[in-house]
């Protein structure tokens, strides 16, 4: 049986009304866009069509398939091999750049003061804290900013040899005990405990 009623009329919409209702609603005005599965899953598709187009026109497409397996086998071994290299190596240039970044934002320590911000009474400490240390040319250096510091000449320098110290000072007997000091300190040999006592005692005597 045929219904005769007619079907309702078509009537436009009031578009702000439906801009209200939509509003109200909290309905989605726009269709929702692809998602990240989406594009990678059509990535690793367009990969594959190109993978294995490229296959089927490499020269060994005809082989046996023992045969194709065995060279896929061998190229997909190299390219992990290249893989790993890479990684490697992208690893130590990190660890060389994370190096540099550190030694570039090091921050200096201060310069050590020079021996001459010293008396006489300090650097004897300090010669006895380095010889119960067993550093015996530290030692030396301090013995011989000892004898400076006792003699005290006009202009003491930091820059000084033993030459100007027995030329500016004008004490003769400390000249044979400190020529021995600097044969020591700057002969390059080995340095004996008793060797490097006996001049430091020989300067305590000489030395007013």
């Amino acid at each position: 049986m045929v219904s005769s009623v007619p079907p309702p009329a078509w009537l436009e919409a009031d578009p702000e009304a439906l801009r209200r209702a939509l509003a109200e609603a909290k309905a989605a005005s726009e269709l929702p866009g692809p998602s990240m599965v989406d594009y990678l899953t059509d990535l690793a598709r367009w990969l594959q069509e190109r993978i294995f187009g490229a296959l089927e026109r490499m020269p060994w497409a005809g082989l046996p398939s023992f045969e194709r397996i065995t060279i896929y086998t061998a190229l997909g071994g190299a390219g992990l091999a290249a893989v790993i290299v890479l990684s490697a190596a992208a690893g130590r240039w990190r660890k060389r750049r994370a190096a540099r970044e550190a030694l570039a934002g090091a921050v200096p320590l201060p310069a050590a003061p020079p021996p001459l911000f010293g008396d006489a009474g300090w650097w004897q400490r300090e010669l006895e804290r380095r010889l119960a240390e067993g550093r015996l040319r530290p030692a030396l250096e301090a013995a011989w900013w000892w004898t400076a510091r006792r003699l005290d000449p006009p202009g003491l320098d930091a820059s000084w040899t033993t030459g100007d110290l027995l030329r500016e000072s004008g004490a003769p007997r400390v000249r044979a005990p400190l020529r021995r000091l600097d044969r020591q300190l700057w002969g390059g040999g080995a340095l004996r405990r008793d060797e490097v006592e006996s001049v430091v005692a020989e300067l305590g005597g000489a030395a007013p």
